[in-house]
């Protein structure tokens, strides 16, 4: 029997159901954990697979929102209706670290960061020893004009088939 680990992100929009995020191993070690949403029914403690992916958001207006991961590991933004139907799926171009909707269900704030947005060490950030006085162990901060270090806020509205960044420019939140 499969078993579900890790579970985290909950949600309990509408109080009957908490969704949670959840992995599993379905295949071999080598294979890695497969991510899911959950829902646990609060009445009689069943827990049911819902959807592969992550970061599941119900609305106040009983729509929901979840991050489902698509061929080549790139993502996708799903809008589901209050029945459950799929609305509209987005794709991607960053690693969504969070979703929020508003009080009113119009919109969905989505915080993305970029391929290179909080990568460290040998990865992508480094630190260099610098001429000026001071320590040795004083680390020099280099500067990069690279456009993929960034963590970006996206709002969808409703009707919407894409994100809409804002602000321009972006502040790296």
């Amino acid at each position: 029997e499969e078993h579900l680990w890790t579970a985290a992100d909950l949600d309990a929009a509408g109080g009957q159901a908490v969704h949670f995020s959840a992995q599993s191993f379905e295949g071999t070690l080598e294979d890695g954990p497969s991510g899911w949403i959950c829902r646990l029914d609060l009445a009689d403690g069943s827990v049911r697979r819902v959807a592969r992916g992550h970061h599941y958001r119900g609305s106040p207006d009983g729509r929901a929102a979840y991050v489902e991961n698509g061929a080549g590991g790139q993502e996708l933004l799903v809008l589901l209706s209050d029945s459950g139907e799929r609305l509209v799926s987005i794709a991607l171009n960053m690693r969504v670290e969070a979703l929020a909707w508003s009080p009113g269900g119009r919109d969905l704030l989505v915080l993305g960061a970029d391929s290179g947005a909080g990568v460290s060490g040998a990865e992508g950030g480094f630190a260099l020893r610098g001429e000026d006085e001071g320590p040795d162990w004083l680390p020099e901060v280099a500067s990069s004009s690279a456009q993929n270090l960034w963590r970006r806020l996206y709002v969808w509205t409703a009707g919407a088939t894409s994100l809409r960044r804002v602000p321009r420019p972006p502040p790296n939140v």
